[in-house]
């Protein structure tokens, strides 16, 4: 949970929301091939930790950091009332679309004509590094804010630093620090 922006993006950077409190549960095996982990920096025992947040709009977000586990765990789910939305997954998990409402979408749209024919290849994450690239260069040619700056940064990252914290006291749920311009 310590770096959990892959998670945490999913829902700061789409709705703007901002997490207020977590409640977080952490496990650990003591087999694990990532057991070399608990001697750390960090101070963390945990191969999985699983957080319920709360955002400034009282929804509930889930947040998964499975270290350990077969399929991986980047993957963005929303499930409303009226529609759920299931990104593709970097464990070969499906893309769908399902609701009354929903679009009839087979695929994610392509995004790639968004950005200059130099950066339209694969860079990792989903391509997600030069869509960032992107931006950010764009910020500084156009002397302005890049999309991420500081505030958002911290939006994403601070309720994972939480989220740790309240694992080692047992799941207790604590109140995330809120940082604005």
């Amino acid at each position: 949970m310590l770096y959990p922006t892959h998670s945490t993006g999913f829902l700061v950077g789409v709705t703007g929301e901002r997490f207020t409190d977590v409640s977080c549960l952490g496990w650990g095996n003591p087999k694990s091939p990532y057991t070399q982990n608990r001697d750390n920096a960090y101070d963390n025992p945990y191969d999985v930790q699983a957080g319920i947040f709360k955002t400034n709009r009282n929804h509930m977000s889930r947040v998964n950091v499975f270290w350990q586990g077969i399929a991986h765990g980047e993957r963005a789910q929303w499930l409303g009332t009226k529609l759920a939305f299931y990104s593709p997954g970097s464990g070969g998990q499906p893309f769908r679309i399902q609701g009354e409402s929903a679009p009839d979408w087979k695929t994610i749209p392509n995004f790639w004509e968004r950005l200059p024919k130099a950066l339209r290849h694969d860079s990792g994450h989903g391509g997600s590094h030069t869509f960032i690239t992107h931006e950010f260069i764009a910020a500084l040619i156009e002397d302005r804010e890049p999309a991420v700056d500081i505030y958002e940064a911290l939006a994403m990252t601070s309720p994972g630093i939480v989220a740790h914290e309240s694992s080692l006291k047992g799941g207790e749920q604590l109140e995330v620090p809120q940082f604005s311009k």
